[in-house]
């Protein structure tokens, strides 16, 4: 065998002069790439090149320059340490050899986004030994996320919202006007979590760190009984198709369509089915609406639902996420007892069966009778009271709190009955002496 020598190119190209390194001590570069030949080498791939250490740097071969006779070799920084490179004979004896040091890992240039990411590592390619493999993850690039889903945006001016239509549902999808900001044109997520419902998302968003000036955070979250990934704010920043589609509908939106839709609920566990109504709709990438089909069908609102709708009010100027329901059967609520003396407030509603309907100022958020879900704590003195089926209720979330209103079809009481309360047998027996209907 002809006698080998490690060689390195004098500049960037392989086929131009060398420099001999043989038994020498090289320093590997910062970019963690250290392209080293061997001159003298076999053809007959008798000859074994590469570091007594594969843990601390990987080789390939990247090409031979048969006029030179020099086999060229690609060395990859793995971790640091000092490493023997050694050309062996077919007896597996050393030619020659170099030392390789590595003292620095080289930096990884990572891509910006408006959404949080992770790396995750893929199988190693045997075709490039040595090569590390890294996948960018984000909810934005999952299939279910939202954006990735969307065929069309149905909106009308009774919907106090908007329908999503998305590939492989069956029916729409309700977005909710308190979940939309047009203005938000900067957005961060907070992390690549996907959450399992809004109200975790929230408690997430509640506990991160702030934002920097001017910049919008926001969480993922699983929506619509699962079926989809969706941000806690939809936004220019955050889907920028949704947007300009839900943009282009309400622009279109002349001659009024009232239609009734079986739609499913973006926010409630469990995929909750609603009813609503559509009046234009708007393909992805389209500039124009869609007409009806045939006739529609006559408008029918439940007359609960349409009394929550037509008096929903928001005199605090507050975030607020609605939801509304009619009661199948009767269900018990925690309402606090705010009367100036509550063993007496306690007997009048005993007495009478029903609870005044709150209007006014009183009121924030629309006429009704205000409760708590069941087993709120730290409310106060209350009663439980299960409320008949027939009841339009609104659960509203706001800030931190969740909470319902409720109205009777028609009138301005609510019927119910007392299933329990925290107040001492002792005050009840007071009250209903006090009381004088």
């Amino acid at each position: 065998m002809a006698q080998v020598k490690f060689v390195k190119p004098a500049g960037k190209q392989l086929s131009g002069p060398t420099s001999t390194i043989s038994r020498t001590i090289q320093q590997m570069p910062g970019g963690g790439v250290f392209v080293v030949g061997v001159l003298g080498a076999d053809t007959n791939g008798k000859l074994t090149v590469g570091p007594n250490d594969p843990s601390i740097a990987s080789i390939e071969t990247i090409g031979q320059d048969s006029a030179s006779k020099i086999r060229w070799f690609q060395l990859t920084s793995k971790r640091t340490g000092n490493v023997m490179v050694e050309a062996r004979g077919a007896d597996s004896s050393v030619l020659d050899y170099f030392q390789l040091v590595i003292k620095n890992l080289p930096s990884v240039r990572l891509p910006s986004a408006s959404s949080a990411m992770e790396f995750e590592f893929e199988p190693d390619d045997p075709t490039k030994p040595g090569q590390i493999n890294m996948r960018v993850y984000t909810p934005l690039n999952e299939p279910d996320y939202v954006e990735n889903r969307l065929t069309a945006v149905g909106y009308g001016i009774y919907l106090f919202g908007c329908h999503l239509y998305c590939t492989e549902l069956s029916m729409p999808v309700f977005l909710p006007d308190s979940d939309i900001d047009f203005t938000v044109a900067k957005a961060v997520s907070i992390d690549s979590t996907i959450y399992a419902d809004r109200a975790s998302a929230d408690a997430a968003l509640q506990a991160a760190p702030p934002a920097p000036s001017g910049v919008t955070q926001y969480a993922f979250y699983r929506g619509a009984g699962g079926a989809l990934i969706v941000p806690t704010i939809f936004s220019p920043a955050t889907t920028p198709r949704t947007i300009q589609t839900l943009l282009t509908a309400r622009a279109l939106l002349a001659d009024e369509v009232q239609k009734e839709l079986t739609i499913l609920a973006l926010t409630m566990v469990g995929g909750l089915v609603l009813k609503t109504i559509l009046t234009r709709l708007v393909r992805v990438g389209s500039k124009t609406a869609e007409p009806p089909v045939g006739e529609p069908p006559p408008l029918r609102i439940n007359p609960v639902l349409n009394r929550l709708q037509n008096t929903a009010k928001n005199l605090l100027n507050q975030n607020v996420t609605r939801s509304a329901e009619v009661l199948t059967e009767p269900k018990v609520f925690r309402h606090t007892l705010t009367g100036d003396i509550p063993p007496v407030n306690y007997a009048r509603i005993e007495h009478e069966g029903a609870l005044r309907l709150s209007t006014g100022a009183k009121a924030h958020y629309g006429e009704g009778v205000y409760a708590w879900l069941p087993g709120q704590g730290q409310v106060g003195t209350y009663i439980d009271i299960q409320v008949p089926a027939g009841t339009g209720v609104e659960t509203l979330k706001v800030n931190r709190q969740t909470f319902v209103r409720m109205v009777p079809p028609d009138g301005n009481t609510l019927s119910v009955k007392i299933a329990g309360t925290n107040l001492p047998q002792s005050q009840i027996d007071m009250g209903r002496k006090l009381f004088r209907p």
